[in-house]
């Protein structure tokens, strides 16, 4: 591997999300390793969001789905990343505890990984690490070996903060366009705390909705269960779909309905600063729900989720088919499988679905 090759991955993934799965293999590649991934230094984060290569992505699928990052012994050396900058297996455990210790025994035999080397980057130092591994047949991680990592720090630091400022411009562009239709947005990230309020939402503070610390809180209290489900469900990718929360508001005037998106970029980029939003909607005003809301709700594709809103509004499938620029034999075969998807049998069951979820 040249020089250059990494710090030029390292530069390109500030500007594409998908070359940040490139730095990973060029990391695990500088270092003999299996792979490597990307994620946050705070072990309850750390199976929110990562990035990996391919090579590990079976062990990164069973890390997370059986919560290996809630009892991951390495975090117990993580404060050295603030501190040196990197750390590795032996910062956290004594050799000889390895063959007590589940998260070996049981985690990494299955995945028959063993040894790592952490390099922490940030604007602070070590929000992030890159996470090396290495096989069961290799040697650990030797300090020599990271050191020589370690010059890569300052320009992870720099691609991830214009990784970040490029993701917050895109937010508010999304934002806008929301905005102008009619509709206030709150974007949140991982953690379910706020960060960016439009200015349509702003005006609902005081009135449906207060944040305090980052929290968004209902401000009558028989909505903020309602709210808190719904927040969790949009946060958490592994997290069941919530329906959309009803906000009371003290103005007398009708409950706002809370509608909850998964920015599917952040799957891809982690630095993006929101990882979902929050749409909110006044049922009183004539308001168009996107259909990629329905298409998240019920699982279905944006085809299917146009055709759900025809239905709604009334209009027959000859004329969605001519409206769409379809065949009505394809509209006909989307409503089946529409029909299908959510456990409706007719067209008049599939309407009355959609009225409880959609606001008109």
């Amino acid at each position: 591997m040249g020089v250059d090759t990494l710090d030029d991955a390292i530069s390109a993934a500030a500007f594409d999300p998908l070359k940040w799965r490139d730095v990973c293999d060029l990391f695990a590649t500088a270092t003999r390793s299996v792979g490597a991934r990307i994620n946050p230094s705070i072990a309850e984060l750390a199976g929110t969001f990562t990035v990996c290569s391919q090579s590990i992505a079976e062990a990164e699928r069973i890390y997370v789905s059986e919560q290996w990052h809630l009892r991951d012994v390495r975090y117990r050396g993580a404060r050295r990343i603030h501190t040196h900058g990197w750390l590795t297996d032996e910062h956290s455990v004594e050799y000889d505890e390895v063959s007590r210790i589940d998260y070996y025994q049981d985690f990494l035999k299955r995945t028959k990984l063993k040894w790592f080397a952490g390099v922490g980057f940030g604007p602070t130092g070590g929000e992030w690490v890159v996470s090396i591994q290495r096989s069961e047949n290799a040697d650990p991680f030797t300090a020599r070996e990271v050191e020589l990592l370690l010059p890569k720090r300052r320009l992870l630091c720099t691609s991830a903060i214009v990784a970040r400022e490029l993701g917050m411009s895109r937010l508010r562009g999304a934002a806008d366009v929301m905005e102008q239709q009619g509709k206030a947005v709150i974007a949140l990230n991982d953690e379910g705390r706020v960060v960016l309020v439009s200015a349509r939402a702003d005006a609902l503070i005081g009135d449906a909705i207060r944040i305090s610390g980052g929290s968004l809180r209902a401000l009558h209290d028989g909505a903020q269960s309602s709210l808190q489900r719904l927040v969790a469900a949009i946060t958490h990718p592994r997290n069941p779909g919530a329906p959309p929360a009803r906000l009371a508001r003290r103005s007398g005037k009708p409950a706002l309905v809370v509608y909850g998106l998964r920015l599917a970029e952040r799957e891809r980029d982690i630095f993006t600063p929101a990882s979902a939003l929050l749409v909110i909607v006044d049922p009183s005003k004539p308001v168009t729900v996107p259909p990629e809301f329905l298409a998240q709700y019920f699982d279905i594709t944006p085809a299917e989720a146009l055709l759900a809103l025809s239905a709604l509004d009334g209009m027959p499938l000859d004329q969605h088919a001519a409206a769409r620029g379809i065949s009505v034999l394809t509209a006909r075969n989307q409503l089946q499988s529409l029909l299908a998807k959510t456990g409706t049998h007719s067209k008049a069951e599939l309407v009355a679905l959609l009225a409880k979820v959609v606001p008109r």
